[in-house]
């Protein structure tokens, strides 16, 4: 996945303009969404205000780390996880820490109740 992609997906996952985004990073509109439509590249600083304010690692978004933190270097393969379980991961790490906890306990509940019902 390009840069790109990944910044306009960790936008539409908090559901925020690219206004409001180009603002937060004191940036012109125009700029962010050449960015997001691959006409530009952020610079070195613009990688680390981006991955800041997305609250991932400028690896991640140059594509050298997966989801989970690990380094990907070129023609490493790696267990890659579903487009559903993706967006899953990346709306999680978009949360507050507070609404983190809800999911982790909602998800171990809803488990422990699968798990008994087998």
């Amino acid at each position: 996945m390009q840069i790109s992609e990944k910044i306009k997906e960790l936008r539409e996952i908090r559901n925020e303009s690219q206004n409001k985004v180009s603002l937060a990073l004191n940036i012109p509109r125009y700029t962010y969404a050449n960015w997001e439509q691959g006409r530009s590249e952020p610079s070195a600083n613009d990688l680390v205000k981006l991955a800041d304010y997305y609250d991932v690692t400028v690896d991640y978004l140059l594509g050298r780390e997966d989801d989970f933190g690990n380094v990907v270097s070129s023609g490493q393969s790696t267990d890659q996880l579903k487009a559903d379980e993706q967006k899953l991961l990346r709306a999680y790490r978009a949360m507050p820490d507070v609404a983190k906890r809800k999911i982790v306990d909602d998800a171990e509940f809803y488990a422990y109740e699968y798990q008994k019902s087998k």
